[in-house]
């Protein structure tokens, strides 16, 4: 019984062309030319521990890409730090979650993944914030990060700065112009364009009743009509 099974296993390797190989020293499983004919196969690769499945020339993806989903439901309040991601989409879903400072690196080094707010209101991402550097978050901006209801910011962690950084996404409000300047500066905001002044319009107001620009201070808030 055992020849034969030793005979089956040699007769499919000759027949694959030598398609599975495993390294001499390494013990590296590697699959190489493999086809078939068949339809709907799946081919699933686990490493156990903490193995590492790596691609070490160019991925040609000739359909849909998919992602693995999860939900943290438990994350609440503010100024929270989120567990690592363990898929590659990872979606907050508790309403009284208010502010994210920080996320836990990963273990693994650069991790990529995708977080969505669906807790119903806005979550704001902090930039540079929480005790520990190692998991704090890079917006981009210099300044705080607003998610949208719904919104969806793209992350990476980059093992250079030991940081999380933001790539892209809808992370913000749409609408809102924002300057930062030293207070003891009289505040500005210098717009040249050879294609013309700087437009404020919502289509959504009146322009003959309706305030199109705001002046807020922490105190008050300063409204201002213009006529055309």
């Amino acid at each position: 019984m055992k020849n034969a099974i030793i005979l089956l296993v040699v007769t499919m390797l000759f027949l694959c062309e030598n398609a599975i190989s495993v390294g001499s020293s390494d013990r590296t499983v590697r699959l190489e030319n493999i086809t078939t004919d068949k339809t709907n196969q799946d081919i699933n690769v686990t490493p156990t521990g903490t193995g590492v499945v790596s691609l070490n020339n160019y991925a040609l993806l000739n359909d849909v890409l998919l992602y693995n989903f999860e939900d943290d439901s438990v994350s609440t309040g503010a100024n929270v730090t989120l567990d690592t991601p363990e898929k590659t989409v990872k979606s907050v879903s508790n309403v009284s979650l208010s502010s994210i400072d920080m996320i836990t690196a990963p273990s693994l080094g650069d991790q990529f993944f995708i977080l969505t707010n669906k807790t119903g209101a806005v979550v704001t991402v902090n930039n540079l914030t929480g005790a520990t550097p190692a998991n704090q978050i890079i917006t981009g901006t210099g300044d705080n990060l607003d998610m949208a209801i719904n919104a969806s910011l793209s992350l990476y962690y980059d093992t250079n700065s030991s940081k999380w950084r933001v790539v892209g996404g809808s992370g913000g409000g749409a609408g809102t112009l924002q300057e930062i300047y030293d207070a003891s500066v009289p505040p500005s905001i210098d717009v040249t364009d050879t294609n013309g002044p700087l437009v404020l319009a919502d289509s959504n107001l009146d322009p003959m009743t309706d305030n199109i620009l705001e002046i807020q201070d922490s105190s008050d808030v300063e409204t201002f009509s213009f006529d055309i």
